[in-house]
């Protein structure tokens, strides 16, 4: 298919609404609502006429600033429509987030913001002092504008530009064209067996790769039907995932790997609790895809574990590679083919440290009974991401761009086919760097590290040169650099790297600063590690579980100056560091561990705050909220959970947003445990009254 052939997602839609006019198409779980294409179809083209008479056309670039609901499709297929090129982005809390929207706006000239109602005021408060979007309409669905007159179809070759989710820096715009987009979209439709019977359950956002194309436009392609949910109500109360694809008959649900540690938590709590496992049905789940993030084995089968008895077939958990600059899927295991399942291996670590690959163990995840050795400190589990999707070919090369054939040799991955992105908005010198043309196909450098196994699956060891993957989201370290060297003059300028590393089974992002020579002389190591959390924090929404101080010039580099970060994450690992002039650890570091009183409240709060967020505040600080700390969603979460284990106290994650400081939330869990411990009096003392009626009526 030809890029000029490729049709537009304004086209695919058109298409869908004549074969079947009176599907529903999308229904939106968290508003118990749904749309029809033919419905679909005219609310496009009524917003495209509002856009058009605005001055939106062909070329334009459009930034989608919307709540999860039937406006952002609406809006992304009226940009279609005309022939502009949507960036989809996420709605900024407050201006003091919003350099990384100023940086995309400068970076596609974008010819205006499109929100919803809602958004409109929040957006135009939180810009109104921004030099960048100072010239930039916001514009918003009017509903009761449909008299207007039907706008001029346009087209562009460019689907649209995903932009990474670095919070500072510059992030990096992926072109997705057409052809791109439905190559990659035809792929999974027959590697996942999709057909328009299929039923796709999605809670991630529209501005995630997956979200967008495997939820919002691989429906419409496959003439399916999308159910998706506000990404808020799934961290909130994961099980409403199970709710949605047992209410709805979902077939194929994807979700990056902590998503699906949280579902399995929350469905081992309804198991034991309620023992009625019928009140939700996963039987209808043909793929449960796990991707955007590394997979880890234990979460896996924990999932698998617990998801058969709720119904699901373990065939349905699926493992996959992707990206955004294949457009999206890259890899996976072939739903249809039964016989085709998940593998796992285990390696040395001893070896693996030497790009060795030595086998000790080995299996299909599908067998998660069967799984008993997890307890080998030697070992390093792999789940496998599958095979090539259709007409795509993944390679591993070594550092000379050779393919490597042999299975188990370590190599960097590339991927070639249809699917490849166009390369990167505006920026042709990386484009060059990292896409080329090899057999008629792009072809893209990821540079992720991984190795063939025996069953032509691919296996990922290490993470993209540039990319950190967590929590389901990606973030460039140079990002997260460049916030660090604004902080303070102590900090050397390219002295600073951030990586990834593993401890306890669980991913941790660690951070290398070098300091001046000057600032030795007289070091404020635990302040410089606090500010430095909690700027990361503010910006990214991250905690950094290990900061190093260093002496100037003790990180790695390579000849050309890059800093080695792969060589830092051994260093981590090992704990032998060149240099070395301060560790500071965000270990948990609970000194209470049941409060009695308030200010032990207080405190125990605070540790649990600094466990789940990196950051340890002092008694001043205890009445700062913690949205301005940068606390997220997944982090209220993992507190809440922390909290009921320590005193078996239940605190759901959405009272920290009412209870939204240290002392509001020690408050609260002090009269929490009041009346647990009234409870309790009273359940005795109706005991000791029973005692006593039996012996009085000569009870024994």
């Amino acid at each position: 298919m030809t890029l000029e052939k490729a049709p537009s997602s304004w086209q695919l839609l058109k298409e869908y609404a004549t074969v079947s006019p009176d599907k529903v198409v999308y229904i939106d779980y968290s508003e118990n609502k749904s749309i029809t294409a033919i419905q679909l179809v005219e609310e496009v083209k009524k917003f495209a006429s509002q856009l058009a008479i605005t001055g939106i056309s062909e070329g334009d670039r459009c930034l989608i600033m919307i709540r999860q609901n039937f406006d952002f499709p609406i809006a992304f297929f009226a940009c279609s429509y005309l022939g502009a090129i949507p960036v989809p982005l996420n709605v900024p809390k407050r201006n003091k987030e919003l350099e990384k929207w100023e940086r995309i706006a400068e970076d596609t000239k974008a010819a205006c913001v499109i929100t919803d109602i809602s958004k409109v005021s929040h957006l135009q408060k939180i810009t109104k002092d921004s030099e960048a979007f100072s010239e930039i309409p916001i514009l918003f669905r009017e509903e009761e504008k449909d008299d207007l007159p039907i706008a001029k179809e346009g087209h562009s070759d460019i689907a649209f530009l995903q932009y990474t989710s670095g919070s500072t820096g510059m992030p990096k715009g992926v072109i997705v064209g057409n052809s791109c987009v439905t190559a990659n979209m035809e792929a999974m439709r027959q590697h996942l067996d999709m057909s328009d019977k299929s039923v796709i359950g999605m809670w991630l956002p529209y501005y995630h790769d997956m979200g967008l194309i495997s939820g919002f436009l691989l429906s419409v392609y496959a003439k399916a039907q999308l159910v998706f949910m506000k990404p808020l109500d799934f961290m909130m109360s994961p099980i409403k995932w199970a709710e949605m694809i047992c209410r709805y008959g979902v077939t194929h649900s994807p979700g990056p790997n902590f998503a699906f540690e949280m579902l399995a938590g929350k469905l081992e709590k309804e198991y034991e609790n309620n023992g009625n496992r019928k009140n939700y049905s996963l039987s209808s789940m043909r793929c449960a895809f796990c991707g955007s993030e590394p997979v880890n084995l234990k979460t896996v089968l924990r999932f698998i574990k617990i998801a058969v008895k709720f119904d699901m077939n373990p065939i349905a958990m699926r493992a996959g590679y992707g990206l955004a600059e294949n457009s999206l899927i890259a890899g996976g295991y072939r739903v249809k083919d039964l016989e085709d399942k998940d593998s796992w291996l285990c390696v040395s670590r001893k070896k693996l440290a030497e790009n060795i690959i030595e086998i000790t163990d080995s299996g299909y995840v599908s067998d998660f009974d069967e799984f008993s050795n997890d307890d080998d400190t030697d070992g390093v589990y792999f789940v496998g991401s599958g095979h090539d999707v259709p007409n795509h070919q993944m390679t591993v090369r070594d550092h000379d761009g050779n393919v490597i054939h042999e299975d188990y040799k370590i190599g960097t991955i590339y991927i070639s086919g249809p699917s490849v992105a166009l390369g990167y908005w505006e920026k042709e010198n990386l484009t060059r760097e990292v896409f080329q043309i090899e057999n008629g196909y792009r072809t893209f450098n990821t540079g992720d590290i991984g190795f063939w196994g025996g069953n032509h699956e691919i296996f990922i060891t290490g993470r993209q040169k540039e990319m950190l993957i967590i929590n389901g989201k990606n973030y460039y370290p140079s990002d997260l650099e460049d916030i660090i060297y604004g902080l303070d003059d102590a900090f050397e300028k390219n002295g600073c790297a951030c990586f990834s590393f593993v401890a306890n089974d669980k991913e941790h992002l660690g951070l290398v600063a070098e300091i001046s020579r000057m600032a030795t002389k007289t070091p404020k190591y635990e302040e410089w590690a606090k500010e430095i959390r909690l700027a990361v924090l503010k910006n990214c929404g991250l905690k950094i579980d290990m900061i190093i101080f260093l002496k100037p010039r003790s990180i790695p580099r390579t000849t050309s100056g890059k800093l080695q970060r792969t060589y830092l994450k051994k260093c981590c690992e090992t704990g032998k560091w060149h240099g070395l002039l301060f560790s500071s650890n965000a270990d948990r570091t609970r000194t209470i561990s049941k409060p009695n009183t308030l200010t032990e409240c207080r405190v125990f709060m605070k540790e649990i705050l600094k466990e789940n967020s990196g950051v340890e505040l002092v008694p001043e600080e205890y009445g700062i909220p913690f949205a301005e700390l940068g606390v997220t969603s997944v982090m209220c979460t993992a507190m809440s959970a922390d909290i009921e284990v320590a005193i078996d106290v239940n605190i759901q994650p959405q009272i920290f947003y009412t209870y939204n400081t240290v002392n509001s939330v020690a408050e609260y869990i002090m009269e929490e445990i009041s009346q647990n411990e009234k409870i309790s009096q009273k359940d005795m003392s109706d005991e000791e009254l029973m005692k006593q009626l039996e012996l009085e009526i000569g009870g024994v």
